[in-house]
């Protein structure tokens, strides 16, 4: 039995966003805050309520200054490898500390044990050698009631699945198949890289995209014939989880 719900975050249809992305990796979302990470937060803070956050990966920082705009007593830091994107931070935002500099394996951070109230990891862990590694070594920046809020892609996304059956991979500049991602997931795969790091999850989420109707006969069939599993199928829409996971008691 699980000790945590998954709810369902529908793909807004009215959002054409992805019609701007190209290949040389502007994406208007890039300059939007993450809401669906910001709603864990929002479910269990007040906007006036006294919190340190940190940020890994932050990109330009839309999350952070959301942050700073609405939670006035709140203590944001940032770590971001992109100098660009460091910089534009620091000038739009001088609320948040922000170290320009790779993650490595979290290693040498320079934080006091028991700091922050969330570390964020958006679209982060699968670019990392050793995500494992990292988790493990931010544990004890977390305060004991702290939580990580992380968004992985899924690789058991039906998009990438029936492409692996035509016989690709189908590698680009973006989404699930990002030539930047080093390590891929399932949702089993997240289940045990949080246990294994000393986590205990306490909520997710699936952003989802409507499966096709061709595809989806597809995979009905592959579930009836016991292709796939029940944990497979429930998944094939899902092309992101988002977790809030806490220290394992």
């Amino acid at each position: 039995m699980l000790g945590f719900t998954i709810s369902i975050l529908e793909k807004d249809t009215n959002d054409c966003s992805w019609m701007f992305e190209t290949d040389w990796d502007y994406k208007l979302k890039d300059f939007q805050p993450r809401t669906d990470i910001l709603q864990f937060i929002e479910a269990e803070k007040k906007f006036d309520d006294d919190m340190t956050i940190l940020e890994i990966g932050c990109g330009y920082g839309k999350t952070l200054e959301f942050l700073n705009h609405n939670c006035p007593n709140s203590h944001l830091h940032a770590i971001e490898i992109d100098k660009i994107m460091a910089d534009y931070l620091e000038a739009s935002c001088p609320a948040v500390t922000v170290i320009n500099r790779d993650i490595g394996e979290a290693d040498w951070l320079d934080y006091k044990e028991n700091s922050f109230d969330y570390i964020i990891l958006a679209d982060v862990l699968e670019h990392m050698t050793q995500p494992w590694t990292v988790l493990r070594n931010l544990k004890k920046y977390l305060k004991d009631d702290g939580y990580i809020l992380a968004s992985i892609p899924n690789i058991g996304n039906y998009m990438c699945m029936t492409n692996m059956f035509k016989g690709f991979f189908a590698y680009g500049s973006k989404d699930i198949v990002n030539k930047g991602h080093l390590r891929f997931f399932m949702y089993q795969d997240i289940l045990q890289l949080f246990t294994a790091c000393g986590y205990e999850i306490k909520d997710m989420l699936k952003n989802v995209s409507p499966i096709l109707p061709q595809y989806q006969k597809l995979f009905d069939g592959l579930l009836e014939g016991m292709v796939i599993t029940k944990d497979v199928y429930d998944f094939l829409d899902c092309y992101q989880f988002v977790i809030k996971a806490g220290k394992a008691k």
